[in-house]
């Protein structure tokens, strides 16, 4: 087209070259954004999969293989339920419970103790601490008391 500045837009028209290129048969899509070559934006992806050895590579390796980057990773145990079976089943008490750990008090026997911490071992023992026998005297009295008398 003619670029006269006094014509408005009101031109003859194209010019004859113009005229003459006939119209593409294909218009080509623009063009696409490839990984790591445009804007960056942030996806939150939770998955929540079996507890089963393996499965925690395998999710990695798919988000590799789709060119994600992995920014930060939190793999948890969601075996709360059972833990807390089994504190109920030891006549045990709760006496804390978070986000990551749970407190517990059994009492019983020695072996009723071993039993429990062999079967809560398997969810991982952050910490540990047992005591000997313990001998309290009920009432108001102290055992001292009874002793010196």
């Amino acid at each position: 087209m003619s670029a006269d500045p006094e014509s408005n837009g009101t031109g003859p028209g194209p010019t004859p070259t113009e005229a003459a290129q006939p119209a593409p048969a294909h218009v080509a899509p623009p063009p696409r954004s490839l990984p790591g070559g445009g804007e960056t934006r942030r996806h939150v992806l939770v998955a929540i999969v079996m507890n089963r050895p393996g499965v925690l590579n395998r999710v990695s390796s798919l988000m590799r293989a789709r060119n994600f980057n992995i920014d930060s990773l939190r793999a948890t145990d969601s075996n709360r339920d059972e833990v807390l079976r089994l504190v109920e089943l030891s006549r045990g008490r709760v006496v804390d419970l978070a986000d990551g750990s749970i407190i517990v008090e059994v009492t019983g026997t020695e072996s009723e103790i071993d039993t429990f911490v062999s079967l809560v071992r398997t969810y991982g023992i952050k910490e540990l601490v047992r005591t000997g026998a313990v001998v309290m005297a009920r009432g108001s009295g102290s055992i001292e008391e009874a002793i010196k008398r």
